[in-house]
């Protein structure tokens, strides 16, 4: 999957496009993190919007007791949504032999199946920040920080995270938020329609929506989805 840096990407291809020079927007400042949150939901919306191949992971999982396959689980992806359960890896990777399920408030019961299976399973989307990383704070999984120097946004992995740079973490306390390339037209085009709005342009937010809607529809259908 191609990526894009996150402070290329905000810097010089969203803010530009809204009008707005980067220097107004300094990192930490409610204005950028503003424009930061348009961006967040704009990637919830398209991740949301079909199983994309690039994002998918294939992943063995164990069964509870119930026959459950839990949201999450130590060691393992987060579970946003599954497209499909399956006897073996194999079977995962051709999307062949689909078992039986049913989506519940504990994660996903598989039929007539019972131990391991495979998920073809979508993550969270991916979620930025530009909040400065701090050296004396002590972050928890799942805090994300913004590093100016490589302009990079990064995830915690670890719960008792203190002092740790990220640029110079080896992965043991930090993962970095990576931005798929092929989402930046969609990116640029709905974040651009939320800032409109906020704005109270109407109809310039209107029509840039639907430009945003187009493109993730020709997008999807690219990739026969």
């Amino acid at each position: 999957m191609r990526t894009v840096n996150f402070k290329s990407f905000f810097e010089t291809m969203y803010l530009p496009s809204i009008g707005k020079d980067p220097l107004d927007f300094v990192v930490g400042t409610a204005a950028g993190n503003r424009q930061v949150g348009y961006v967040n939901d704009a990637l919830v919306e398209a991740g949301h919007y079909a199983f994309w191949p690039e994002l998918l992971v294939i992943e063995e999982r164990t069964l509870n007791d119930d026959n459950v396959l839990p949201w999450s689980a130590t060691g393992k992806t987060d579970i946003d949504a599954i497209e499909g359960i399956f006897a073996t890896e194999a079977e995962a990777i051709a999307r062949k032999g689909h078992l039986w399920f049913e989506q519940g408030p504990a994660g996903y019961r598989v039929f007539d199946r019972s131990g391991t299976v495979w998920a073809r399973l979508r993550p969270y989307p991916p979620v930025f920040s530009r909040t400065a990383y701090a050296a004396g704070t002590t972050y928890s999984v799942d805090d994300l920080c913004y590093t100016a120097t490589l302009g990079k946004s990064w995830i915690s992995v670890d719960d008792d995270n203190t002092g740790n740079d990220p640029e110079s973490d080896d992965g043991s306390y930090w993962e970095e938020v990576v931005l798929p390339a092929e989402f930046v037209p969609y990116l640029k085009a709905r974040a651009g329609s939320a800032h409109l709005f906020d704005e109270r342009k109407f109809d310039a937010a209107g029509l840039k929506e639907s430009k945003a809607n187009t493109i993730l529809f020709k997008l999807k259908k690219s990739k026969g989805l």
